[in-house]
């Protein structure tokens, strides 16, 4: 038995646990060792140069704690990639029939901290309803297609209702192939999509736990309904559980809601 076994069954913690502390351990005594250590977490059918641009691009943001020039680096190398025809395997072999696949995935390099790099496709006339998240920080690069966005900021500080979110109109627009959202806890945190003039399919990279460390019983995405928020200021959103944001949302057009003035 291994030293990680050892103490999973010594300490009697999950395994995703021992490995996050294991990497605390090297990162504070040994980076260098860390960093081998969360380069051999990864996982998934894709093997190119990228994996190791956004590894250095969130060590990064560990060191900087810049969450919007971390998105910002992310979402160019993803289009660079995607230019370079580094997912063409993916895109090309019937994407329309795929609706997510992870290429990249590395969790547990560090506590509460995960990253993964998601395909997924979107049919017309489909949305992904309006959500927030937990210590999340991401971007969504568009593959193939054109996809119609809507984003808010979300005000955790000035939240009394535990039944809604405060939210500010932040953008309406249409985006096409290498196009990007990025979101992070203080900008943009609010963001809802979907497919226009025919399927389209786009790039998820998000990271967790770069904020306080996300806990194992947190829900990674938070639903709201901004329908009823205007161009101009802050209003409430209700919060909505998943089984309601997909019934009013999601076979639905993000244009087929028309946005109060």
């Amino acid at each position: 038995m291994g030293l990680i076994g050892q103490a999973k069954r010594l300490l009697g913690v999950p395994g995703p646990m021992v490995l996050g502390y294991y990497g605390a351990f090297l990162a504070k005594f040994f980076p260098d060792q860390h960093r081998r250590f969360a380069h051999s977490r990864l996982r998934g059918p894709y093997k190119g140069p990228l994996a190791r641009q956004l590894e250095s691009i969130l060590a990064e943001l560990d060191r900087t704690h810049d969450q919007g020039a971390a998105m910002a680096a992310a979402s160019t190398a993803i289009a660079d990639a995607l230019g370079r025809g580094e997912f063409d395997r993916w895109i090309d072999r019937d994407w329309q029939e795929v609706r997510k696949k992870t290429l990249i995935e590395c969790a547990d390099f560090l506590p509460g901290r995960s990253w993964k790099l998601q395909l997924f496709y979107i049919a017309e006339g489909h949305s992904h309803p309006p959500h927030s998240h937990t210590d999340v920080t991401s971007c969504l690069v568009v593959a193939e297609g054109k996809i119609h966005a809507r984003e808010y900021d979300r005000f955790h500080d000035k939240e009394t209702d535990r039944g809604s979110a405060m939210l500010s109109f932040v953008s309406d627009r249409l985006l096409s192939r290498g196009d990007a959202l990025l979101t992070t806890r203080s900008s943009n945190d609010v963001h809802w999509f979907g497919a226009v003039d025919g399927p389209a399919a786009a790039f998820n990279f998000q990271a967790v736990g770069y904020s306080r460390g996300r806990g194992a019983l947190e829900s990674r995405r938070i639903y709201v309904d901004p329908t009823g928020v205007g161009r101009h200021g802050q209003s409430p959103a209700p919060l909505l559980d998943r089984k309601e944001a997909k019934r009013r949302f999601a076979r639905h057009r993000v244009g087929d809601f028309e946005l109060k003035s």
